[in-house]
């Protein structure tokens, strides 16, 4: 008689468990070890990459330039052609070699070698402010520096005229635009916890006493500079400005970048420079290697080519546009003095505008707003955005990201914690002041990777500021951008939304005669000439 196995114990089922068992194994020895990984995990990728380096130059060297040199039948090229591609390469080859070598030996730098551990900072904030708890678990994308997660942001909601802080200026927020859409409570997948001073009751209805509904940039209000923002619970130790946890290394390195493991560690404080010289170079390398090799090989066209070229062509090929992609990034990034970590949080805030802007103005088409017959489609949506054609949406959020621009700075330079205000600064402050070390790795970064100036245009908590607010000495302008401002802060303005004037009316700030009579013919002769059709000036009240 055969005797069946009871449910769950069958062949796929112990596997299974020995598999989960495994798992809970491993991840006891990598809590036991700090959480960072084995270090033979973070080392292989170094050796793949020696390997396929020594295998590259025995194939361009023996079996590309060799037969050129000695005039063999095979060869794809004569004897001076293959003495200078082969002295090229081997140049291209050392500094690769070089460089990586550097960028793999040169620590990145730990918080642990310069700060102690203590306990977490007890957190006194104002009692009228309400900050987010610090994160336990400061990993790869650590604290945030330019703006919080996009999955816990949501829309802003409307507050009742009765309680508004009596210190907000109507024109903080622009533009303001009537919506009805805007009015309502925004989808529950954007309200995974609550916002401290909102209430949790039914949305107000049209009918209330409601300002109109402020759709503006919303940065993070929480202190990123405080100590208890700083903390990491693994460590044990307050975090210095810009460094992050690590998880595969498992400890918080200074002015972190990424966790790189082509190099077997993470990018930091003092490899950071040494990654950019090694990303410049391998690009060449790589470069070089497909197009001498692509370009002979065409143009000889041998009946059956060696099948070595082609592997080093298809190898050369993909990490020439991995190497030059990451090239042109960390590049661009250097200028703005951003880090990796620091542009995902930015990139997170476009995308929560994005969506703000298409709730504000959606696209009047009914594959995108909602199916049915007629004109259904226009139901619920903003009485701004009904007389909005599709070829203006785009130009109609384009124009209120700029206004939003020209009340807060941009996202990547203004809204930049660590943004010095000029490129050049920026770059010698990764790659250093000696021009040579631009290009050689030589030299080291500026600073000691603890402390980083900060941007004026932030508090001393790490709280970015509006354009009103900053320093006189930023807060310079062009005549177009002054005069918009002055508009912002002392008219009652109406908002055109299109040619057309359908406009909403807003809230009045000071009297038209209180200004003064020449500033006053400043603004309407710019208006005039530039035959602006999104704002005017109203006339003086009677």
């Amino acid at each position: 008689m055969v005797q069946k196995e009871r449910p769950g114990r069958g062949p796929g089922s112990r596997l299974s468990e020995a598999v989960r068992q495994g798992r809970e194994r491993a991840e006891a020895r990598r809590y036991k070890n700090g959480g960072r990984q084995p270090w033979a995990a973070r080392k292989i990728a170094v050796g793949i990459v020696i390997a396929l380096i020594c295998y590259v130059y025995y194939v361009y060297v023996a079996r590309f330039c060799v037969p050129m040199i000695r005039k063999e039948g095979r060869a794809l090229g004569g004897r001076p052609l293959g003495i200078a591609l082969l002295v090229v390469f081997n140049v291209l080859w050392f500094m690769f070699i070089w460089t990586y070598a550097t960028v793999v030996l040169v620590s990145p730098g730990y918080a642990s070698h310069h700060t102690e551990q203590c306990s977490l900072p007890v957190q006194s904030p104002p009692s009228h402010h309400h900050y987010p708890p610090s994160p336990t678990d400061s990993e790869d994308h650590g604290n945030l520096i330019s703006g919080r997660p996009y999955e816990n942001d949501h829309y802003p909601r409307p507050i009742r005229l009765e309680s508004r802080d009596e210190q907000v200026r109507p024109t903080d927020a622009i533009p303001a635009v009537a919506s009805r859409k805007a009015l309502r409570e925004p989808p529950a997948a954007h309200l995974r916890g609550g916002e401290p001073g909102q209430s949790s009751g039914p949305p107000p209805s049209m009918n209330d006493d409601l300002p109109p509904p402020a759709f503006s940039r919303h940065p993070p209000t929480h202190p990123v500079l405080a100590p208890e923002y700083r903390y990491c619970s693994r460590d044990g130790i307050v975090k210095p400005p810009r460094t992050h946890h690590c998880r595969a290394c498992g400890t918080c390195v200074l002015k972190y970048d990424h966790h790189c493991p082509w190099i077997g560690q993470c990018v930091g404080m003092w490899n950071h420079k040494f990654f950019i010289n090694f990303l410049m170079w391998s690009s060449t390398f790589t470069l070089y290697v497909f197009l001498s090799v692509l370009i002979l090989l065409a143009r000889r066209s041998p009946a059956s080519p060696d099948p070595q070229h082609i592997v080093i062509i298809a190898l050369a090929g993909f990490f020439a546009i991995f190497t030059t992609t990451l090239f042109l990034t960390q590049s661009h990034l250097v200028l703005l003095n951003m880090t990796t970590v620091e542009q995902l949080h930015a990139q997170r805030m476009h995308e929560r505008e994005k969506a703000i802007l298409s709730d504000l103005i959606p696209c009047p088409c009914t594959g995108l707003c909602g199916g049915g017959s007629g004109r259904r489609w226009e139901e619920g949506m903003p009485d701004v955005a009904k007389q909005v054609t599709p070829c203006g949406v785009v130009v109609e959020r384009k124009r209120i990201k700029e206004q939003w621009n020209v009340e807060w700075g941009k996202v990547e330079k203004e809204g930049n914690l660590w943004w010095s205000g000029s490129q050049r600064e920026n770059w010698e402050q990764v790659m250093g002041r000696n021009p040579f070390g631009w290009f050689l790795p030589i030299g080291r970064s500026l600073g000691d990777g603890l402390s980083f100036t900060q941007n004026p245009r932030f508090d001393e908590q790490g709280r970015w500021r509006r354009r009103r607010e900053w320093p006189a000495e930023t807060a310079s302008f062009s005549l177009p951008t002054e005069l918009y401002l002055e508009l912002f802060a002392h008219l009652p303005l109406k908002a055109l939304i299109d040619s057309r004037a359908v406009c909403h009316q807003w809230c009045n700030i000071v009297p038209t005669a209180d200004i003064p009579p020449a500033r006053r013919l400043l603004l309407d002769l710019y208006l005039k000439l530039t035959d602006d059709k999104y704002f005017y000036l109203p006339r003086p009240r009677g």
